[in-house]
């Protein structure tokens, strides 16, 4: 910088703008191909806060070490979330799409709640969880 003195910075700031985009673009999570496109309707987060998010998420949900955490690039965890909510949804622990859900048979809940039983309570699906836990251990 010192051999600038004196001279215009607008060619130094042409030559490192490019760099320092890509290095700021490397920064930030690659796009979930499966997600929804954005409505442009989001609140913008600061960095430290996109940061802090990746990382509990890394720690929290994903129970790496930090320094695994620190390790992996701002995309890896996101994939890495990604692929675990994936798994979630296919084991029936997560329903991702609400509209998937099946609403309650009011007829059964009206039974369940005459013998005292919760109304509310799916047991079929608890049979089918049932059903694909044993599965999975034979």
């Amino acid at each position: 910088m010192s051999s600038l003195s004196g001279k215009p910075l607008f060619p130094f700031f042409m030559a490192v703008r490019q760099p320092l985009a890509d290095l700021v673009t490397m920064f930030m999570p690659a796009p979930d191909p499966k997600a929804q496109p954005s409505t442009g309707t989001g609140k913008p987060m600061p960095w430290f806060e996109v940061f802090a998010t990746l990382y509990d998420s890394a720690t929290g949900w994903l129970d790496w070490t930090p320094e695994t955490t620190w390790n992996a690039t701002p995309t890896e965890i996101t994939r890495a979330m990604s692929a675990h909510f994936d798994r979630l949804v296919n084991t029936g622990v997560l329903v991702r799409d609400k509209a998937t859900v099946k609403a309650p048979d009011l007829e059964q809940a009206a039974r369940n709640e005459a013998i005292g039983l919760d109304p509310e309570f799916d047991r079929a699906g608890l049979r089918a969880l049932k059903a694909k836990i044993a599965g999975a251990r034979a």
